[in-house]
């Protein structure tokens, strides 16, 4: 995902909601990417290891002191020694073959003092529910073109995704974000102080993004 256009917007405010999570001096960031979210984790930890399985993007992160990159997959990942105060795993989700494993190799890296940072799209956003109207989709969760180019492997519902993180942990909040009416390309036609105040603006179930902040059981 580019860091330009309305694609900045969504990035800018998901770090902020998931910042304001965070605990602890060590930090584990799973998928990160082309870094996004890590040049804000940077400013908050001692460190942070930031992994993902493609080197190309690894290798436009700045390097940082307190940084260390590393290329695998999150399924292979292991550092038995090593408990990490906030695990953050952002727009992964809904990429990868099977969330429970994921998930499973996440939590073997925490204790019950660890909080769990995730975010997924929303299947039910209200840009995707305007293209079920206008006939663009036949139903919330299908994946389109667009959705198979970046890689995506399903859709999340805020229920579904509850239930998946209910699975797993004890959930401390949980929620979406971002109102985001129209697809990317049009929302970036409208005026600056349109979309921040669609940001600003309750969403409920709609928001373009769930979140969802856990500890262990």
């Amino acid at each position: 995902m580019q860091n330009k256009g309305f694609n900045k917007v969504l990035i800018k405010h998901r770090a902020e909601t998931v910042m304001k999570y965070t605990r602890g001096d060590i930090c584990l960031e799973a998928g990160c990417g082309e870094g996004h979210i890590t040049k804000y984790l940077v400013k908050r930890f001692d460190h942070i290891d930031a992994i993902d399985n493609d080197q190309k993007v690894l290798n436009k992160i700045k390097p940082y002191k307190n940084l260390c990159k590393t290329c695998i997959p999150i399924e292979k990942f292991c550092t038995p020694t090593l408990i990490y105060d906030t695990i953050i795993c952002t727009q992964v989700l809904e990429h990868v073959d099977d969330p429970s494993k994921v998930i499973d190799v996440l939590k073997t890296h925490g204790d019950k003092d660890s909080v769990f940072i995730f975010t997924v799209p929303n299947a039910i956003s209200v840009n995707r529910l305007v293209g079920v109207d206008l006939g663009l989709i036949p139903y919330p969760e299908y994946l389109d073109t667009q959705d198979l180019e970046v890689g995506h492997q399903r859709m999340f519902t805020p229920e579904t995704f509850e239930d998946l993180m209910e699975k797993h942990f004890e959930i401390i909040d949980f929620g979406t974000m971002i109102y985001k009416p129209l697809p990317n390309a049009m929302m970036e036609k409208l005026p600056n102080s349109v979309i921040k105040k669609m940001i600003q603006m309750e969403v409920n179930e709609m928001g373009a993004e769930i979140y969802a902040v856990c500890k262990l059981k």
